[in-house]
């Protein structure tokens, strides 16, 4: 069984605030990567073009299938990556409600990257993670 402790060191700003942990100390048997999930469906046509919201939605719904057929969950992940092309400031609510929804109180440390764009054209994000099982 894999455990997970989620630290936020009184040396460093508590992050809870902002949907993430500072860092994370996990122990398990198998790691987990998955690759970067967009809002694409399984033609690979690309839901929501234009839409944050909705692309963000999709892309976390994808990450929770990803994960569970790895036989994992939100609990599990140790680290996520969000990639943003054209990063703006009103993006940030929408992330974080987001986060909070998909992963509760089970916040990992994560990155945030603003990008010029990713592999298919009217892709706004892209979520990647680890995790440990």
């Amino acid at each position: 069984m894999a455990t997970h402790e989620r630290l936020n060191p009184a040396t460093l700003f508590d992050s809870r605030s902002l949907s993430y942990s500072q860092v994370m100390k996990s122990s398990g048997k198998v790691f987990v990567q998955v690759a970067g999930q967009a809002a694409l469906d399984r033609d690979m046509k690309l839901v929501g073009e234009g839409d944050f919201q909705v692309q963000t939605r999709v892309c976390f719904e994808n990450l929770g299938h990803a994960l569970e057929a790895a036989g994992a969950s939100p609990a599990d992940v140790n680290c996520i990556r969000i990639y943003v092309v054209d990063s703006k400031p009103a993006y940030i609510p929408v992330l974080k409600a987001a986060l909070e929804h998909f992963f509760g109180d089970s916040l990992p440390p994560g990155t945030l990257v603003g990008v010029e764009a990713l592999s298919m054209h009217g892709m706004l994000l892209e979520v990647e993670a680890s995790a440990v099982i």
